[in-house]
Parts: C-alpha cells; sequence; structure tokens
C-alpha cells in the first residue's frame, strides 16, 4: 500500500491492522490505482472503496504510520499528527515502534 507502513504481524497492534483493513475492503469491490512496483517486485498502489482511500484511512484510524521515506500524498503527514493526538490505534503507546524499525531489529 502505498505512502503507508503497517506494523508486522508480531508487533503490537499488527492483527489489529490487519483486521481494521479487512474491515475496510474485506467483501467489497475495490479500485487499485498502480503506481509500480519497489526493489522487492511487489506492486504499490493506492486502494479504493466507497470513495474512501485505504491507505489514508489505516493511518486516519491509528494503524499505519505514515512511510516517510516513500510518501507521496502531503496530507498524510496531518492525518498522522491527529490519529496521535487522540490517541488512536497504535498512538495509546507513547513510543509504538515503527515497522521499518523493528524489521531492522529483527535481521
Amino acid at each position: 500500500m502505498a505512502n503507508i507502513d503497517a506494523p508486522e504481524k508480531k508487533q503490537p497492534f499488527g492483527q489489529k491492522s490487519k483486521q481494521n483493513l479487512l474491515a475496510l475492503v474485506g467483501g467489497k469491490t475495490v479500485e487499485v490505482v498502480d503506481l509500480g512496483g519497489d526493489q522487492y517486485g511487489r506492486r504499490i498502489g493506492r486502494i479504493l472503496v466507497n470513495g474512501k482511500e485505504a491507505n489514508t484511512e489505516q493511518v486516519r484510524d491509528g494503524m499505519a504510520w505514515v512511510y516517510t521515506l516513500y510518501n507521496q500524498d502531503d496530507r498524510l503527514g496531518a492525518i498522522e499528527t491527529a490519529a496521535r493526538k487522540k490517541h488512536m490505534g497504535l498512538w495509546i503507546d507513547p513510543s509504538p515502534q515503527a515497522p521499518w524499525e523493528y524489521r531492522h531489529h529483527q535481521k
């Protein structure tokens, strides 16, 4: 998913993030705006459903970080800040570990 990074399965909120995404898109018709591939051969895109972008909603719900290294959506920073201030989702933790840091420490 473009512009965001969600907690890994074994991280706090990893399963809740997955469940939130499933609630947003599961069983629904979605449109994928393909933005190309990454260095691992994965497709990167924006997921649209019922007039909303699931990528943005994951950040709004506190279920994903803005992946600042790859983010191309200027709106997401403010959306993440609002989720942090409201202690939404993973932001209930005063110092959650970003997924890219978690993956780095797993190597």
